[in-house]
C-alpha cells in the first residue's frame, strides 16, 4: 500500500491538525469511524494537504483516525515518530545495567502503577528511593540529600520526571558523584516543556543542552549523550501577533534527558541545607 505521510498530527481541545503529503489524496478525519466536519486546504508542496477537523472538546483521541483514499488508516495516538538518538541513549543505559552491580532509581514510586524497574536488568541489584513512601519504594528520602538517605555505592543510577521538581538540582549532581562509583552511569530524564504540575514543588524545564550546566567535570562528570524527544508546540491562549506570533510553529520538545558517567569526584561543594531555603516537604501522593 502507498502510505501517505503525515508531517505533523496534533489535537488541541478537540481540533484536529494534519498536515503532510498525499499522492492518493487528502485523509478525512473520523471519530469512532464517523466523519467530522473539516476543512481541507491546498499547501505549497506537491499532493500537499492540511487539514482542520472538530471532533467535539471531550473526543477521546483514541478514537480518532485519518482515512486516505488507498484505504490506509492511521489513529492519531500512533503518531509519535521513533526518535533513534532518544531511544539509544536510555538502550545504551539499559545494556549497561547487565553487567550487573548495584542500581538505583531517584523518584521510584509506582504512582498510578507506572514503574520503570525494568530499565534495570535482573542481575542489577535494585533500591528504589523517593520522597514518599508507596509501591517500589525500598529507601524514603530526599534527593537532595541522598548520600544521607543510602549506603554504599552504586554503578546505575536512574531518574525519570523527578528533576523538574527539585529546588537544586545541581545539589542532587553532587550528592549523585557522592553515592557513585568511578565509571557509573545517570541516565536522567526530564521535561523540555510540560503543564505546571504537583505544585508548589515544581521548579524547573530543562532544554537538551541544559544538563551539561548540571554534569560536567566541576561537579565530577562526563556527557555521554545528551537528546529530547516528543516534538511539540508551545501554544499561548491568546495570540495577537507581536513576539506571540508564530509561535506555534517553532518547536519544542516535551522530554528532555541525558547520560553521563561519573569520572572522579566533584570540584565543587553544596552543603548547604535545601530547607533553609524553601519547605521541601513534598505531600502529593
Amino acid at each position: 500500500m502507498n502510505w501517505p505521510e503525515i508531517e505533523t498530527c496534533s489535537v488541541f481541545r478537540g481540533t484536529v491538525t494534519a498536515i503532510g503529503t498525499s499522492e492518493v489524496g487528502a485523509p478525512e478525519v473520523r471519530y469512532r469511524g464517523v466523519a467530522v466536519p473539516q476543512t481541507v486546504v491546498a499547501t505549497s508542496k506537491v499532493n500537499g494537504y492540511h487539514i482542520s477537523a472538530f471532533c467535539g472538546l471531550d473526543a477521546a483521541h483514541d478514537d480518532i483516525a485519518l482515512y486516505f483514499p488507498n484505504g490506509a488508516v492511521a489513529n492519531v495516538i500512533h503518531f509519535h515518530r521513533v526518535n533513534a538518538e532518544w531511544n539509544g541513549m536510555e538502550e545504551i543505559f539499559v545494556q549497561g545495567t547487565a553487567r550487573g552491580g548495584r542500581g538505583l532509581e531517584i523518584g521510584s514510586r509506582a504512582r498510578s502503577g507506572n514503574s520503570y524497574r525494568d530499565k534495570f536488568h535482573p542481575s542489577c541489584e535494585y533500591t528504589g528511593m523517593d520522597v514518599c513512601d508507596g509501591p517500589n519504594v525500598d529507601v524514603v528520602g530526599d534527593a537532595h540529600h541522598l548520600s544521607r538517605c543510602v549506603q554504599g555505592k552504586f554503578d546505575h543510577i536512574l531518574s525519570i520526571a523527578v528533576f523538574e521538581h527539585l529546588l537544586m538540582p545541581w545539589k542532587v549532581a553532587l550528592e549523585m558523584n557522592k553515592v557513585m562509583n568511578d565509571g557509573a552511569q545517570a541516565l536522567i530524564i526530564s521535561h523540555g516543556i510540560w503543564p505546571l504540575h504537583e505544585e508548589p514543588w515544581d521548579f524547573f524545564r530543562f532544554s537538551q543542552e541544559s544538563w551539561s550546566g548540571i554534569f560536567n567535570v566541576h561537579t565530577g562528570f562526563r556527557m555521554v549523550r545528551q537528546s529530547q524527544s516528543l516534538a511539540a508546540y508551545t501554544v499561548p491562549n491568546f495570540a495577537s501577533g507581536g513576539d506571540l506570533q508564530g509561535m506555534d510553529i517553532n518547536p519544542s520538545y516535551l522530554m528532555s534527558g541525558c547520560l553521563v558517567e561519573k569520572i572522579g569526584p566533584a570540584k565543587v561543594q553544596w552543603e548547604e541545607e535545601v530547607s533553609d531555603v524553601y519547605d521541601i516537604h513534598y505531600n502529593h501522593t
